[in-house]
This record gives structure tokens, sequence and C-alpha cells, in this order.
């Protein structure tokens, strides 16, 4: 099995969570993280669309299936993760959206070592393709 990584999502007063396309958003990051938390990189990876952009601090973007593949398969084989995210908005404008939120990342090397913990803000621009939202953009940003 894959590393570790669990989700914990905290409902902001702006999410109107009987929205269905809201709680659709809101509950794909639920199912990614069960999906982390399986190992199933396959699964992890057909939450993103085909045209992913990825982006983080001093790292080059990742794009499309095979860049996200690649950095998640080289995170779980090096790290536990532990991921908390509180979802700050989530905006439908038809078959394209988007939301943002506060994360706390914690990535426990597998063969010992200091733990990481990283904080930040992600915004992500989400896409309904084939009746499932997919990540369009994402865009993550560290806290000092």
């Amino acid at each position: 099995m894959g590393g570790s990584l669990l989700m914990s999502f905290s409902r902001a007063q702006q999410l109107d969570s009987s929205d269905p396309d809201v709680k659709a958003i809101v509950d794909v990051a639920r199912d990614f993280s069960r999906a982390i938390e399986a190992g199933d990189l396959d699964r992890v990876v057909s939450f993103y669309s085909r045209d992913i952009v990825k982006t983080a601090p001093g790292r080059p973007p990742q794009r499309g299936w095979d860049g996200v593949r690649e950095a998640w398969k080289a995170t779980l084989l090096r790290y536990d993760c532990h991921l908390e995210v509180h979802v700050d908005e989530v905006k439908v404008l038809g078959t394209v959206g988007y939301d943002s939120g506060k994360f706390v990342m914690t990535l426990k090397p597998k063969g010992g070592g200091e733990t990481i913990r990283a904080t930040g803000r992600v915004f992500e621009v989400v896409r309904k393709e084939d009746g499932a939202w997919k990540s369009l953009r994402v865009i993550s940003m560290n806290e000092e």
C-alpha cells in the first residue's frame, strides 16, 4: 500500500452544501484522500483532468496525467502523508468552477528521518468532464 494520506474538510459558511455541484467538488477531495490512503495511484490520477497543470513553489509545473503520476508516485514511495484541508470557498460557473482553502501537510519519511510539515493555501480550477469534477489547474502556496 502507498502512504497514508488523510484529508479533513471544514466547510466554511460560504459553502452552499445544498448545491449538488458544490457538494460534489468537496466530495471529490474526500474521495481523493481515500485513494491516496489506499495507495491507488491510478485512482489518484483519475481525479485530474488530462489537461492538468499543477504548480507549487520551487518545483517545475506538473503537466498532464504523466506529470502528476510521477510526482505522486515519488511522494508515496518516500513518505507517509497526512493532509488536512480546510475549504474556504467553492464557486461553480456552469461546467467550470474553483475552490480555495488552507492546508497542512505532514510528510514522514518511510526510511526514517525528520518529518516535514508544510502549511499554506491552495487554489484549484475544476472542470466537469463526463459528469465528474476534475482538477484542471492547481496552485499551492506555502506559508512561512
